[in-house]
């Protein structure tokens, strides 16, 4: 097995967590907007129903109750939707965690440390250039990555390359 598949598996791993983290902190506040919006649908239908001088039709108290039902419908999704990335994000931290387990302790600090600042992390080397900064790599850089001797980083970013 290549020194860098345990990295990559890895680094797909730590892609899909970032995203998921995001959603999740979205989703919050779109329930927040929704539950504003059937808050003011409810007051507008209280005040319909205490309406003395003129009476909203019956067509008018029909589209708002199908507001409401639709407010609520959609918090019902968001609620869903919040619960399911939870459930994934938990799942993805276990996997994150035995995906690290068989990447060798020195390689994983290095990766770990170059991810806080670098995303890709690992990256191809494509004929020879490094494909997250487009720096020019030496022939020898090639070599040593066909041999799969030892990890490689780029001179300028400092991302690992792979072939």
């Amino acid at each position: 097995m290549s020194l860098i598949e345990p990295l990559l598996a890895l680094q797909e791993i730590d892609t899909r967590i970032a995203g998921l983290k995001k959603s999740i902190a979205t989703l919050p506040r779109h329930k927040a907007a929704r539950e504003a919006d059937l808050s003011t649908a409810l007051r507008r239908q209280l005040e319909m129903e205490g309406a003395t001088e003129a009476a909203p039709s019956e067509d008018a108290k029909a589209r708002l109750a199908d507001e409401i039902a639709g407010i609520r419908d959609e918090l019902a999704e968001v609620e869903k939707r919040l619960s399911e990335a939870q459930d994934e994000l938990a799942s993805l931290e276990r996997r994150r965690v035995e995906s690290a387990a068989a990447v060798p302790p020195e390689h994983l600090r290095f990766y770990e440390r170059l991810a806080i600042s670098h995303h890709p992390t690992i990256v191809r080397l494509e004929g020879n250039v490094c494909s997250g900064c487009h720096l020019t790599q030496p022939p020898s850089t090639a070599h040593i990555l066909r041999h799969d001797t030892e990890f490689v980083t780029c001179g300028m970013c400092g991302r690992m390359l792979y072939l």
